[in-house]
């Protein structure tokens, strides 16, 4: 659910502020959407998507571009600062969630050689799960969990960090990040990345971060996923663009510009908290396996109770009871919806129920990417897989999408 930004929209919300997009092509895609809006309300084209490492996009510069080899290696940093808008916004290609680019950035935004980002949005899910070895998966939640500390000892609390999950992949996944070495676990990237983005997405909501989950709501545009499987057409990404600005205004308290026909979000995920709020934490899933007595006499049916933490009274039997021939009725026992609130952003939003709750470069003068709140997570759905590796390590060079 997100409202629809024009250009004058996002600017307006942007403005005086620095955003940092951190990870691989998704977020470049997602970048260069957000640069593209800044500029006019147009949609990318396919060459747009397409390219990277170029020197110039829509009035961007590249500050730091290696060649395009096949490797982990392979470094891309841009800069958007228009003369004519009060917006800061860069990107930095990562094939790993932390590695020495991000630690020198975190130490120049401690030791105040530059200013930190007001808002930062990441995600390498990919690379760090499917790319460093057979055992990727136990890397990525030690690098995940050192980050989070990095985060702590390095960024003021008004820097708002948003981790976007990594969107669903094909069945098969073919292009340049497929490599023979990691061939025998393309039928099961799609789980692997499942499992780690509600890895993460329990990570950063124990410490007090933002959760945006792509991968939900990029389930129902698979088709317009690109033939490899792994990247999206330009109007999804204006999708996910509009989703993240949405967020954002959320998360800041800026107000909305209702564009969208029904307007309303925040009072629509307002409405969905509150009226979770008060059910009970239920952790069993619907069991059908209990019958439930329903007599024929109206005056008995108040004295029915349900085995178990849910009761059936007569007000919510009597209708079932009234169109029953037989006096035994098997009634399934739904659990409530929980209700998580974001604490510091005051917005509450309903939690999947079937969720556990969460408990310098070197030199140069290259600025890395600082003021809304760090608050709590949006919890939205995320879905579980399975964790699937062979044996096999890598030792090649890996090509960079």
């Amino acid at each position: 659910m997100a409202d629809i930004f024009y250009s004058k929209d996002a600017i307006s919300l942007l403005n005086g502020r620095k955003i940092y997009f951190i990870g691989d092509s998704n977020i470049r895609a997602l970048y260069k959407d957000v640069v593209c809006l800044l500029n006019h309300n147009r949609l990318l084209t396919e060459k747009q998507l397409r390219e990277k490492a170029e020197r110039t996009f829509l009035g961007d510069e590249l500050l730091r571009g290696s060649a395009l080899t096949k490797g982990r290696a392979y470094k891309e940093d841009r800069r958007f600062r228009p003369k004519n808008l009060n917006v800061h916004a860069e990107f930095h290609f990562v094939t790993r969630c932390l590695n020495e680019d991000i630690e020198w950035m975190m130490e120049d935004i401690r030791k105040k050689k530059i200013t930190a980002p007001d808002i930062i949005v990441m995600n390498s899910t990919l690379w760090d799960v499917n790319r460093w070895g057979w055992n990727g998966v136990e890397k990525f939640k030690e690098n995940m969990q050192n980050l989070m500390k990095l985060f702590r000892e390095s960024l003021p609390p008004s820097t708002l960090v948003v981790w976007v999950t990594a969107p669903p992949l094909s069945v098969e996944i073919r292009g340049g990040f497929m490599i023979k070495q990691i061939e025998y676990a393309k039928y099961t990237m799609r789980f692997h990345v499942m499992e780690a983005n509600m890895f993460a997405h329990r990570l950063l909501s124990e410490n007090g971060h933002n959760v945006l989950d792509f991968h939900y709501h990029l389930r129902w545009h698979v088709h317009r996923r690109n033939p490899d499987g792994l990247h999206w057409s330009a109007k999804t990404m204006r999708h996910l663009t509009n989703l993240l600005l949405t967020h954002l205004s959320l998360a800041v308290g800026a107000p909305l510009p209702g564009h969208f026909p029904a307007c309303s979000l925040l009072q629509k995920h307002k409405a969905l908290a509150l009226a979770g709020a008060g059910a009970a934490a239920a952790e069993r899933p619907l069991d059908f396996s209990d019958d439930v007595d329903v007599p024929d006499e109206p005056s008995q049916r108040a004295a029915v109770v349900q085995p178990g933490p849910s009761s059936v009274t007569s007000s919510s039997s009597s209708s079932s009871a009234a169109s029953c021939s037989s006096s035994r009725t098997r009634v399934p026992v739904r659990p409530p919806a929980r209700a998580a609130v974001r604490p510091s952003s005051k917005i509450p939003v309903v939690q999947n129920a079937s969720l556990p709750p969460p408990h310098r470069q070197g030199g140069g003068n290259t600025s890395w990417s600082r003021g809304a709140g760090r608050g709590g997570a949006v919890q939205y759905p995320v879905h579980q897989g399975v964790f699937y590796f062979g044996e096999e390590d890598f030792t090649e060079d890996e090509a960079a999408d």
